[in-house]
């Protein structure tokens, strides 16, 4: 599946285009949306935990000041409205500490913004009025109290139905939009619309969980963010944009979860190990017409973006590489293993051993590890679909015996999950004679 949008700039007219994460018009530069996952492939991400790992106590002593300064701000506003002195001091305060989070964490604002003295002027006042009120009590206070609530009941990737708590989450953050009207917010720090300003605040809220929503979810969920005619689906629904994607054994061919930035493949059936190649990934080659001009653009295999060849408008697919991860993750492994005297690399394994007799036991002890590993972040339609690709006719003896297991070992959560999968199975779930 790929997933694209189709963005127009409310002022001027012209299609959007992506700058890493940052999704703004081609002509004008108007921001218009996010893309979280982009964002972790990204070389800001990289950078910023590279910062925050190689001083993790400084970097919490900076959020404790952080915080402290805005409940000291918080303090002096209790009482007052905009306009009182004494509000306006505490929202300079605010914006003080609005522009070093703006710094210090990237994904805030788009780049641009931090290198204009004045647009970042009113960015940090406008950011500052939101941290002010999230502390003060009151209306706004309330409303965050529900988005968590909004959020939790979203979930981890578990939730069959995740429709119903995305619409709570995006009623709140409109709320929560009309509550700074209201409260005397200052004005918009670009000069947006209230839908406009909307859009951005609720992908870049909703795009960070759009990966744990289930493939056939996420193409509505984009649309009910930017709008009807926005976003189109291409191909059948796929994992290209989610949290884990599948990978099949070599050996035992069992398909199995991995994460996205893993440097190797690892099989919880028999333990077989690979190098990740981005051929894992499945993102084939895609052909389709530029939104701008209509000509034909095409992606190359393992590719996220391609430029239209005519009019230079970039494209993008929603796409995890989990590239940053990698990288990341890399650096972490050879800086330990030269401390400790460790291999710099790590060698392909071939794990236990897998023969015809064995082959469905492996299989059987993975899809139990996978339920015990990750039943918070994967539906019982996933697991049904991994056991159905890697037993094919068997999947019935497969959940038997795999259930068998995590009845012994638990977790209950494990259980659960692996008997609601069992019922995806058009012929039910195994009976005894079946369990090997």
């Amino acid at each position: 599946m790929a997933i694209r949008l189709t963005l127009r700039c409310e002022r001027c007219g012209a299609p959007s285009v992506s700058e890493g994460a940052w999704v703004l018009c081609k002509s004008c530069g108007t921001w218009c949306g996010f893309d979280f996952t982009v964002w972790l492939d990204s070389d800001q991400w990289t950078e910023f935990n590279r910062r925050a790992m190689a001083d993790p106590e400084g970097y919490m002593r900076r959020f404790e000041r952080h915080g402290q300064a805005l409940d000291q701000a918080s303090a002096q506003a209790r009482g007052s409205s905009p306009g009182q002195p004494a509000f306006e001091a505490a929202l300079e305060a605010a914006a003080r500490e609005a522009d070093w989070l703006m710094a210090e964490m990237p994904s805030y604002v788009p780049p641009r913004v931090l290198t204009n003295h004045e647009l970042r002027r009113r960015y940090a006042r406008w950011i500052g009025f939101d941290l002010l009120h999230a502390r003060l009590g009151g209306r706004v206070s309330a409303l965050y109290t529900r988005l968590n609530q909004a959020t939790a009941a979203l979930g981890f990737g578990a939730n069959e139905n995740p429709m119903e708590a995305v619409k709570a989450m995006l009623a709140v953050l409109r709320e929560l939009a009309q509550a700074r009207q209201e409260l005397g917010s200052p004005p918009d720090p670009e000069g947006l619309s209230f839908e406009a300003r909307l859009r951005i605040a609720s992908s870049q809220m909703l795009s960070a969980y759009l990966r744990l929503i289930a493939p056939e979810h996420q193409g509505p969920v984009l649309e009910m963010i930017y709008g009807q005619g926005s976003v189109e689906v291409v191909g059948p629904a796929s994992h290209d944009y989610s949290l884990y994607f599948d990978w099949e054994c070599p050996r035992c061919g069992l398909f199995s979860l991995q994460g996205h930035g893993v440097e190797v493949t690892t099989c919880p059936g028999c333990f077989c190990t690979r190098r990740f190649d981005v051929e894992f990934l499945k993102l084939g080659a895609l052909a389709q017409p530029c939104p701008s001009c209509g000509a034909r653009v095409e992606f190359a295999r393992g590719a996220p973006e391609a430029r239209c060849d005519f009019c230079t408008t970039t494209q993008r697919r929603f796409a995890a590489t989990g590239a940053a991860q990698r990288l990341l993750s890399r650096e972490v492994r050879l800086t330990v293993a030269a401390q400790h005297g460790l291999p710099q690399e790590i060698p392909e394994q071939e794990g236990l051993e897998v023969s015809a007799a064995t082959r469905l036991q492996r299989q059987a002890e993975g899809v139990a590890r996978m339920a015990q590993w990750f039943h918070m972040f994967v539906t019982p339609a996933r697991i049904y679909g991994l056991a159905r690709a890697s037993a094919k006719e068997s999947t019935s003896a497969l959940f038997a015996a795999a259930l068998q297991i995590v009845m012994a070992e638990g977790p209950p959560e494990a259980v659960k999950l692996l008997q609601a999968a069992q019922r995806k199975s058009p012929a039910g779930p195994a009976s005894e004679a079946e369990i090997p």
